[in-house]
């Protein structure tokens, strides 16, 4: 008798906390419709006989009589307003409201209490007014993103797109468009957003939402380094230094140099530092710079150009004479070749020696008294100098000075007195061996690294016994460095 009572004590107290330990937890519902038309989203706490206890998305707890409780689902359901087509022909739309293995529930107005019943078997298909198939139309790219999506069963006024940048914030509306596409710009770079759309009908009822569509716009390269200088250490060894990188949406972690090693680019080093010293340089035959940000990506190459010290130059121009040389000569062509050494005495100062050819034709005097000239050819011989100024991998402004000698032959008619005593034109030729000097200002830009452009000017004068005979030059060139 004692262990009946035993396991009757025993049964009942366990049931007792099993019944409990139920109470206590909740019972999820997703909806609860009140016979008022009104719905709400929440929880079950507690359910009796007489009421039922829930909390709402709120966190409220609230307890409804049961009488006032039309009907509890606990399954998700979509309560957006739908399309309808009947077998029969007809279509309607409507909210759906509850559904069940033979009927639909319908709603005409989702938060009022009247509602009608559609069997399955009359019912053909049903569409759902929001747009679906969201999508990414493209690439992404750091500022902008093109969609696409397909719209509902019915027809749609325009669309709403909304965008927010996590799963806690609440959608914003950003744009709106009557097409099925659109291309959201002045996106920020390297960030997530999550995207929907909406359509909006004819009586201006806006569906519910597309499919969510997560995002994450390209990351913003960081600046390419700007070399500010190498530094010859050694016929072999090269310091290397550059401007620090920046990067406008993140931050840059490291720099990589690079070396063109038997045609393969090849890694030489990762460093923190600004600088380099490169050893063997003559080993590479190209070496590169780039800045490594906090995602990974590099920035555009820098190309490091090494200074080749042996130029040759070829410089193609016109001479004007000035002064009273402008009397006699008209404007001449011909050029100079050059080959000149850099970095003899300090760094960027270059000096070199220069040989070329200039033909010019003369002006008529006679009617003046003076002889008629026919031509010049001139034929300097030049030791020149020059400092640059360097602006960046490829602009440079180099003043110059230049002294030596030309040679120059003259080709003239003049009038004598024979011996008869008549005045006659004789043809005679002078030649003569001036010195000269000249001064000049270039501007070179640096195609390659053994490859330039330059384009020069210069005032000069040759040195008479008769005085000086001024003139100017323009150059255009270009220079091979080897």
């Amino acid at each position: 008798m004692n262990l009946k009572k035993c396991i009757k004590f025993i049964i009942t107290f366990s049931a007792a906390i099993i019944l409990s330990l139920a109470l206590e937890v909740p019972l999820m519902a997703e909806f609860i419709f009140l016979k008022d038309g009104s719905i709400t989203e929440g929880v079950i706490i507690s359910d009796s006989a007489g009421s039922v206890t829930f909390r709402t998305a709120d966190k409220k707890v609230k307890q409804i009589p049961r009488h006032s409780i039309l009907r509890i689902l606990y399954t998700k359901l979509k309560m957006g307003k739908i399309y309808i087509q009947k077998r029969d022909g007809k279509g309607l739309v409507a909210f759906m409201v509850d559904e069940d293995q033979e009927n639909y529930t319908f709603r005409k107005e989702l938060f009022k209490p009247e509602e009608f019943i559609i069997k399955r078997s009359d019912v053909l298909f049903v569409s759902e007014k929001n747009p679906s198939g969201l999508q990414v139309d493209g690439d992404i790219s750091t500022d902008r993103v093109s969609l696409l999506w397909l719209p509902p069963y019915d027809a749609v006024k325009k669309y709403n797109i909304y965008i927010k940048n996590s799963e806690k914030d609440k959608y914003k509306l950003i744009d709106s468009t009557g097409s099925k596409s659109i291309t959201l710009k002045h996106l920020s770079s390297n960030t997530t957003y999550f995207i929907i759309v909406t359509s909006i009908d004819n009586t201006d009822y806006e569906s519910s939402p597309s499919n969510e569509l997560k995002i994450t716009t390209r990351n913003i390269r960081p600046s390419r380094p700007v070399i500010s200088s190498i530094d010859i250490i050694n016929a072999n060894d090269n310091r290397i230094m550059w401007e620090p990188s920046d990067d406008p949406d993140g931050k840059v972690e490291k720099y990589r140099v690079y070396a063109i090693l038997d045609k393969k680019r090849t890694m030489i080093t990762e460093l923190k530092k600004t600088e380099y010293t490169l050893k063997d340089v003559q080993r590479y035959s190209r070496v590169e710079i780039v800045a490594v940000d906090d995602k990974g990506d590099e920035s555009y190459t820098s190309n490091v150009k090494f200074e080749r010290n042996t130029i040759f130059g070829i410089y193609p121009g016109v001479i004007i004479p000035l002064g009273k040389f402008s009397d006699i000569a008209g404007i001449g062509y011909g050029g100079l070749i050059k080959f000149s050494e850099r970095n003899i005495l300090f760094k960027r100062f270059e000096v070199g020696i220069g040989a070329g050819f200039y033909y010019m034709d003369g002006k008529d005097l006679i009617e003046k008294g003076k002889s008629l000239y026919n031509r010049f050819l001139i034929i300097p011989l030049l030791v020149n100098t020059g400092y640059r100024f360097t602006f960046g991998d490829s602009f440079s402004i180099a003043p110059s000075l230049s002294l030596g000698a030309s040679f120059i032959n003259i080709n003239y008619m003049s009038k004598k007195l024979t011996t008869m005593g008549d005045l006659a034109e004789i043809n005679e030729t002078g030649n003569t061996i001036d010195p000269t000097a000249k001064a000049g200002l270039g501007i070179e830009y640096r195609i390659t690294d053994s490859i330039s452009f330059s384009l020069q000017g210069e005032y000069g004068l040759f040195v008479e016994k008769g005085g000086s005979m001024p003139f100017a030059t323009a150059t255009l060139s270009t220079d091979y460095r080897f």
